[in-house]
């Protein structure tokens, strides 16, 4: 029986306010950024690159956003709380979602060292994560569809995690790299 001051439980309640907290950044963020700050799609067309996604690409963070969100109310049903899966992914989910929203923030600032940081922590993390599962999944402990929005998660943060290294190399060498640069 978990008690009340389980580290389990506690990850199990800071996972939805991560998600909470990801989901309003993000969409700050994005429909109205502060001053000083980019969004997305401005960011994309400040950094070009035969790499960056077309706008209608980032349409993939909501199913990636809904897995974490069907993934956060099904580790809170009582009935998982025993589950193997909630103690071996949660922690680490929730450490993920955290780096998602902070990497948000860091390169909505143009912060392009700093968010690769945090994008090769964030890569690091859902590779963990995605690791974890695949193997209760596989062990049959665990259900399938706890791979598949970690799956697109970690697919779309590779991408990411390659284009923040383009950024950063751009800016550590000074370069101004247009679209047919990158090729090279």
């Amino acid at each position: 029986m978990e008690t009340s001051a389980s580290p389990s439980r506690l990850w199990r309640w800071l996972l939805p306010l991560a998600v909470a907290a990801c989901l309003g950044v993000n969409y700050l963020y994005n429909a109205h950024p502060p001053a000083g700050a980019l969004n997305n799609g401005a960011m994309s067309a400040r950094h070009p690159t035969l790499l960056t996604p077309a706008g209608y690409a980032f349409s993939i963070w909501g199913v990636i956003f809904s897995g974490l969100i069907a993934y956060t109310g099904w580790q809170l049903r009582p009935s998982a709380q025993q589950a193997p899966l909630v103690a071996r992914l949660t922690p680490v989910l929730t450490l993920a979602v955290l780096a998602t929203t902070a990497w948000t923030l860091v390169f909505s600032y143009e912060l392009i060292g700093l968010s690769l940081v945090v994008m090769l922590a964030l890569l690091g993390l859902l590779a963990v994560a995605y690791a974890r599962a695949r193997r209760l999944v596989l062990a049959g402990a665990a259900p399938a569809w706890s791979t598949w929005f970690l799956s697109l998660y970690l697919g779309w943060i590779m991408l990411a995690t390659v284009l923040n290294l383009v950024f950063g190399l751009r800016d550590a060498l000074g370069m101004q790299w247009g679209a047919a640069a990158s090729l090279a």
